[in-house]
């Protein structure tokens, strides 16, 4: 398993995280916890990018500015094995 904290970054602005493959398997499928993360494994450079976007903060939250996101990747190799790739970020309003 990988752990990434982007650290501050802006609600709905992309960000892109990049995961460099620790294992030489063939991937079957990446999967993201939710819709805002979009996973793509890049077969010659054996990394995986995850376009993540956060969501707007939410409206119980706004008084303070900032929600903490925390995404999942799932990656499922041809071998029946799979490795959870984990990154963190300060959400924030512009």
């Amino acid at each position: 398993s990988s752990f990434i904290d982007l650290g501050t970054i802006v609600q709905k602005n992309t960000v892109t995280v990049g995961f460099e493959a620790l294992r030489d398997l063939d991937i079957q499928d990446v999967q993201a916890s939710c819709g805002c993360s979009k996973p793509l494994y890049d077969n010659k450079n054996r990394r995986i990018l995850v376009n993540y976007t956060p969501s707007e903060v939410p409206v119980h939250l706004r008084h303070q500015g900032y929600y903490n996101a925390s995404q999942t990747i799932t990656v499922y190799y041809k071998d029946g094995t799979k490795d959870s790739l984990n990154f963190t970020a300060k959400v924030i309003k512009k």
